[in-house]
């Protein structure tokens, strides 16, 4: 048996690859088995060069859920009431003191639930709560904060907090999101506007031809106020018996006549109601020079 094997070893070398190849040689070729024990043998010696199988995938952690963020705002409470608790005890000052103090310490002591501030951080729905909650209420995100912007979110869909609680990170979000910006209906389209009948002019009122200046406006309607049905200037006044007139009565006009005139003139250009009359600025007769120039 001895030869045997030491034949198996110098010709296919001992080594991690061959080392199952003359540990069943040995089974083999052993005097003192037989049957059931060799068959026995050969299996342990296979089972011992078999590697093992993987280690089983773990399976996806479960998504973040709204009452994660509940467990890390509760605990972040009771670390800080903790915190303070240490923070009241005596200094240890002998051994057994210090013993004492680790384990009181050990009792005030709390541990984090699935979430911590770094991973929270980077939960677009926690960090949204945490500014909902210093904007409505001007406090960081408590218990209190939570459950009053949990409450009002879930108001506006019709879900109490408890049935928000069981909700992922990303269903609140897309629900919170549905709550604050709901769908605007489509609006109906506008008609457009009729056009605008085209006004034919009037035959008794010729068409404006340009603007007319503001003061040739004034003086043309304080002319027609003097010489109007019933006028005491009588049927035809001249231009300068309505300018004397009109100053009598204290009326604004210019303070020379020729100015007053001249905004007649401009005015009737603008109307197209000219003067006809030859008394129209001048006395009646044959010089052409106003009187007021004598």
């Amino acid at each position: 048996m001895a030869s045997v094997l030491a034949m198996d070893e110098l010709l296919l070398g001992v080594n991690t690859e061959t080392g199952r190849a003359l540990d069943l040689r040995s089974v083999e070729v052993c005097p003192w088995l037989a049957g059931d024990d060799r068959v026995a043998v050969r299996a342990a010696v296979e089972a011992v060069h078999t590697p093992p199988p993987p280690p089983p995938t773990p399976p996806p952690p479960a998504p973040v859920t709204v009452a994660d963020i509940a467990e890390l705002v509760q605990f972040k409470r009771l670390d800080a009431e903790m915190a303070a608790k240490r923070a009241a005890l005596p200094l240890p000052r002998t051994i057994a003191d210090a013993s004492w103090y680790t384990n009181q310490s050990a009792m005030f002591a709390v541990y984090p639930g699935r979430l911590t501030e770094e991973t929270a951080a980077e939960i677009p729905a926690y960090r949204r709560l945490v500014q909902q909650a210093q904007k409505d209420y001007a406090r960081p995100l408590d218990e209190e904060t939570l459950r009053y912007v949990l409450a009002d979110i879930g108001g506006r869909v019709g879900l109490p907090v408890g049935e928000l609680m069981p909700m992922t990170v990303d269903e609140f979000g897309r629900m919170w999101d549905a709550a604050v910006l709901p769908a605007s209906p489509t609006p109906a389209p506008v008609p457009p506007p009729a056009p605008a009948p085209i006004a034919e002019p009037s035959p008794a009122t010729p068409a404006a031809e340009g603007k007319l200046h503001l003061a040739s406006q004034k003086a043309w309607g304080l002319y027609l106020s003097a010489t109007g049905p019933g006028s005491v200037l009588g049927s035809d006044p001249t231009d300068e018996e309505v300018y004397d007139w009109l100053k009598g009565k204290g009326e604004e006009v210019p303070d020379k006549f020729d100015t007053f005139a001249r905004y007649l003139t401009r005015a009737r250009k603008h109307h197209r109601q000219p003067k006809t009359t030859p008394k129209a600025g001048r006395e009646t007769g044959g010089s052409v020079v106003n009187r007021r120039d004598t």
